[in-house]
């Protein structure tokens, strides 16, 4: 098999020229903001900055201006650690939480769709390949983060 050829044709599917990818297509969507909502919502409501600059390998500054944005649309908040002033602790506030419930039940409704559509042979079969996909990738890191680190 011909993995080179293959890589193209698959780039041409996900990537039409001249057109936005259909994977990509969110509007106004911050995936950055959204992360760390999740990342909030799965971990007990509240983290630290630096552990969020560590979890998404982001820089202090790039969290900063997150959390900025899910303060001014008060989705999380962030307050300093009353046993050790040095630390700042974020916190998922009540709006945040119920965002991040209300888009848990749209997301999973909507990707049920998606696999409903793809048929009953087809749906598992994309399950078990994005499953295989997603333990390739961790196994061979990825190229392209490396390549833009080193810039």
């Amino acid at each position: 098999m011909e993995y080179l050829e293959l890589a193209e044709e698959l780039l041409k599917v996900t990537h039409p020229k001249g057109k936005r990818p259909p994977l990509h297509r969110m509007g106004d969507y911050d995936h950055m903001k959204d992360m760390t909502l999740r990342y909030l919502y799965e971990n007990g409501g509240e983290t630290t900055p630096r552990e969020l600059a560590d979890a998404f390998d982001i820089s202090s500054a790039r969290v900063t201006k997150v959390l900025s944005d899910l303060e001014a649309e008060e989705l999380a908040s962030r307050e300093g650690d009353i046993r050790d002033r040095r630390r700042i602790i974020v916190r998922l506030t009540e709006t945040g939480r119920q965002q991040m419930e209300a888009r848990q039940v749209m997301v999973r409704e909507h990707v049920a769709r998606v696999l409903e559509a793809l048929g009953p042979e087809d749906a598992p079969e994309l399950v078990r390949l994005m499953g295989r996909l997603i333990s390739v990738l961790e196994e061979q890191g990825n190229p392209c983060c490396a390549v833009a680190k080193r810039r």
